[in-house]
């Protein structure tokens, strides 16, 4: 009885091998065609999944998260001197973000709705006056929850000194439904692309990933090489 209940262990173990090897296989064959598919389209993107070793975690912001390929993308772009601005996290992220930036702590700043925030900006409307400019922006998961989200991304773009850098996250068609407080879209590639055409922004860098992350990095021209295209209203419309 006992080696019955054995053989009938081992083979239920294999079979479960076998299909989690299946469907690795299958992951690896989606993941691998997506990524060709959108880099054929637009331009090179990185498959998030291979960072996602630098995720950085326990965070107090509502994603308690830095993803990792967010966390690669400021390491790429970031340089010893910048000043980073933080949009939707909370002064207690500043830390993680500046050991990943590789600059000191006391040029981070957070700016959000919340009290403990360095700056107070609603971003159903333009920046306060008293916003600073920076060199880089990193704005995680805030896209899929804003009414405006090109409103945000100009926003944050005008902020930028010539030649900084603006690292934008959020989720594509397929994401799960989660709201703080709303849950409002979801992105394709192809508004990306159309948003750094109408500023006048280089595409420094693309990720994707099968869990449905995207992460654009645009870079703003520095002085003499090209400036950006005004923005009309809160969609980028063209002065007539």
């Amino acid at each position: 009885m006992a080696y019955s209940i054995s053989k009938r262990i081992k083979r239920a173990f294999y079979r479960l091998i076998l299909r989690r090897s299946y469907r690795d296989l299958l992951e690896e064959e989606f993941a691998r065609r997506v990524v060709a598919s959108v880099s054929a389209a637009h331009g090179a993107f990185l498959d998030g999944r291979q960072f996602a070793g630098e995720i950085v975690t326990g965070l107090a912001s509502e994603s308690t998260v830095i993803l990792g390929e967010v966390v690669h993308a400021l390491r790429v772009v970031a340089r010893p001197s910048d000043v980073l601005l933080l949009a939707g996290e909370r002064n207690t992220s500043k830390a993680a973000y500046a050991r990943i930036a590789g600059i000191p702590q006391r040029c981070v700043f957070t700016t959000g709705l919340h009290d403990e925030m360095d700056y107070h900006w609603n971003y159903d409307l333009a920046p306060p006056d008293d916003m600073p400019r920076v060199d880089l922006i990193a704005s995680h998961a805030m896209l899929e929850h804003l009414m405006d989200p090109y409103l945000h991304v100009s926003s944050c773009y005008q902020l930028l000194n010539p030649g900084g850098h603006a690292v934008f996250h959020t989720v594509m068609p397929g994401f799960q439904y989660h709201r703080f407080p709303v849950d409002c879209m979801r992105f394709y590639p192809d508004w990306f692309e159309v948003v750094a055409e109408r500023l006048g922004a280089k595409v420094a860098m693309r990720l994707i990933s099968t869990e449905a992350h995207i992460v654009y990095c645009l870079q703003k021209p520095a002085e003499g090489v090209g400036e950006a295209r005004p923005v009309s209203g809160s969609h980028g419309a063209e002065p007539a």
